[in-house]
């Protein structure tokens, strides 16, 4: 049988074969001494899934060296920034591990860190995430790679459980032919879709498992439906110490803001995509970035002409050059009368930002040539000079109200309602925040 990390197994086999086998603990002791190198890069990903992330961050302190070894490096980081809970940082680091491993054609570390990127995607909202973890298990089983196949099921049973959607039969059927922490993702997943009641299956199989790549808030979601107490060691060990730093990463989002108001939960993958009806305005630098991104890959832009920017303006709001727009009709109901039936020319049939959707295809960061504003909303706030006193206007009256005949933009988006038992407006623009930070170079 094939296994995982194949460019790997010349430099450390011992070690790669325990981590395939989900021994994480016996990684770390094998790796205690050792100098830096893929042995090292095992450590990180060992000590992610036990959840010892100060181990984690110590190790991935020192550079490893090699081709093999730094493009896992940077996945390895990836995964500690998504457990983390920041998502554009572990794009980042996936873009640059994932084109390393291309060019250096080391086929296993680009499996490995596909399966990885799709699950912060399926965080984020890629309901097509789900799709390509689905391709990874199927064709990774037909190669013989069980390893790879069985992660990309467990992740993809994991992502289903994140966007609402049911996870597959056949994989809660074939759960206990895997190692013990994929087994225990797949019936926690199950569990929390309503899909498995045997809450002994999966107390088994969290008692046998040492840790968990992936996803360990689920587990300790479906140790906490259980009642068990006695299982509160696992959440303890492998899911707090991300759950800890998380909440104190949140606690340094406007710290001098209210967590008021909440907001109703969003998936944009289920609206209509009704903030793209009058284009978007770009700046200068974004334009030169996106007729490079087009000219890179042109497949995904067959419907955008050579002249796609217009000179627009928005009530006393916006002016500028904007995208040009084309017919849409928007059948729901709730769409504002106010609004034209036209969308931004780089919006796909489906409603995808075409923008977006190259990049995520191609392995670089989702936003790496979406406009600014575009990312930035519905946090209109941070267009202004007052963006750290003033990043919103949820619950206010609309700043966009121009007239009767023109009432308002940011109210009539789904993304922008106020919802008194939701969730707080820094939760739920988090990923937007800690990149709109690190953009702007501030400090928190």
């Amino acid at each position: 049988m094939m296994r995982m990390f194949d460019s790997l197994m010349k430099f450390d086999r011992v070690t790669v074969l325990a981590y395939a086998a989900g021994q994480y603990a016996d990684v770390m002791d094998m790796t205690s001494d050792a100098p830096e190198g893929v042995t090292n890069v095992l450590a990180v990903l060992a000590a992610t899934a036990l959840g010892r992330l100060s181990d984690a961050r110590r190790i991935l302190a020192d550079s490893p060296s090699g081709c093999a070894e730094s493009a896992l490096g940077h996945i390895a980081k990836g995964n500690l920034d998504q457990l983390c809970g920041r998502l554009s940082d572990a794009f980042t680091e996936y873009e640059i591990g994932l084109h390393q491993a291309l060019d250096e054609h080391l086929p296993d570390i680009v499996i490995y860190g596909r399966t990885w990127r799709n699950l912060a995607l399926a965080r984020f909202g890629d309901h097509a995430a789900l799709d390509d973890l689905g391709r990874i298990a199927a064709r990774s089983r037909t190669e013989g790679r069980k390893d790879e196949a069985d992660r990309a099921e467990a992740f993809r049973a994991a992502g289903s459980v994140i966007v609402g959607r049911p996870i597959s039969e056949e994989s809660l059927q074939r759960a206990s032919t895997f190692e013990p922490g994929m087994e225990t993702l797949i019936l926690a997943s199950a569990m929390l879709s309503g899909q498995l009641a045997d809450f002994d299956r999966f107390t088994d199989a969290v008692m046998r498992s040492e840790g968990v790549e992936g996803a360990p808030e689920l587990i300790a979601q479906a140790i906490d439906r259980t009642g068990r107490t006695d299982l509160l060691w696992w959440v303890e060990r492998h899911f707090k110490p991300y759950a800890d730093f998380i909440a104190a990463d949140d606690a340094t989002i406007f710290p001098s803001l209210s967590d008021d108001p909440h907001m109703t939960p969003m998936d944009c993958a289920r609206c209509d995509g009704r903030c793209c009806y009058d284009g978007v305005y770009v700046t200068e630098p974004e334009e030169e970035r996106i007729r490079g991104f087009m000219k890179d890959h042109p497949g995904y832009f067959e419907n955008v002409p050579e002249v796609f920017l217009e000179e627009g303006e928005w009530g006393f709001l916006f002016h500028g050059k904007r995208t040009i727009r084309v017919p849409h009709f928007y059948a729901r109901p709730d769409f504002p009368r106010h609004f034209t039936q036209t969308k931004c020319v780089f919006a796909l049939p489906s409603g995808e930002c075409s923008l977006q959707k190259a990049a995520t295809d191609n392995l670089y960061h989702p936003w790496k040539v979406k406009p600014e504003l575009c990312w930035e909303f519905p946090l209109i706030g941070l267009f202004n000079d007052n963006a750290m006193s003033k990043p919103h206007y949820f619950g206010e009256p609309d700043p966009g109200f121009y007239d009767e005949d023109h009432p308002g933009y940011l109210s009539f988006m789904p993304c922008a309602r106020v919802k008194p038992d939701g969730t707080s407006w820094k939760r739920m623009y988090r990923t937007e925040f800690l990149h709109y930070f690190k953009t702007k170079g501030i400090k928190r």
